[in-house]
């Protein structure tokens, strides 16, 4: 999770398989991924993998990942995470200007809820993340690497808004 476009490759090598011997491998990963990176972070990337055992190499010398899955769980605010996920927070304001309506969704809900809504809302985003990776677990023929994230957070004070309401 130290970097964002780590992930992005490791779920790229989960259909595409990198030959290190072919001329302009790693400039080509590089340029796959969205912004691009330079050739020395997708080498970088590439090789921290093969040690953490997140990506493999085969007989034949391609590269790719090991896992089809690779999740944190619930709530996890390690730091490496924290600072990817909002490393991909700005990802997804970017693409507002990088990619056309068709090729992506950003949407938003400002609502009033109660302390027993927000638990109820939470475990149904909880709930639908997981239902998410289950229809990706049945897509067997992958094209594309996608970024979803979920955001629901506080729009007022929760101190001051009890005493308003005491």
């Amino acid at each position: 999770f130290k970097n964002w476009y780590n992930i992005a490759i490791r779920q790229l090598l989960g259909y595409y398989r990198l030959d290190p011997a072919e001329q302009y491998a790693y400039r080509n990963l590089a340029n796959m991924v969205s912004p691009s990176i330079s050739i020395r972070e997708a080498k970088n990337a590439v090789k921290q993998m093969l040690k953490l055992g997140l990506l493999v190499q085969n007989k034949d010398g391609t590269i790719c990942r090991a896992e089809r899955f690779l999740s944190t769980g619930d709530e996890v605010n390690g730091f490496f995470v924290r600072k990817f996920q909002e490393t991909m927070i700005d990802r997804a304001k970017e693409s507002m200007d990088r990619f056309l309506a068709e090729q992506r969704d950003v949407s938003s809900l400002t609502v009033s809820v109660s302390d027993k809504g927000f638990d109820m809302l939470k475990s149904e985003i909880q709930l639908f993340r997981k239902r998410f990776l289950e229809i990706v677990k049945t897509d067997s023929d992958p094209q594309h690497v996608y970024q979803m994230n979920f955001q629901f957070f506080p729009l007022t004070n929760h101190k001051k808004m009890r005493n308003i309401s005491e």
